[in-house]
């Protein structure tokens, strides 16, 4: 669930992308997520 103002397909794409490039499953991905945090992504 997105927060009010988020296109929804949009989030969707990110998620798919992030999904792809960094390897890190789908259903995994939240858009409250933090890349360094939450994935140890610089």
């Amino acid at each position: 669930m997105c927060k009010p103002g988020v296109n929804p397909a949009v989030a969707l794409r990110v998620r798919r992308i992030v999904s792809e490039n960094f390897g890190i499953h789908y259903d995994r991905i939240y858009p409250a997520d933090s890349f360094r945090e939450d994935y140890g992504v610089d």
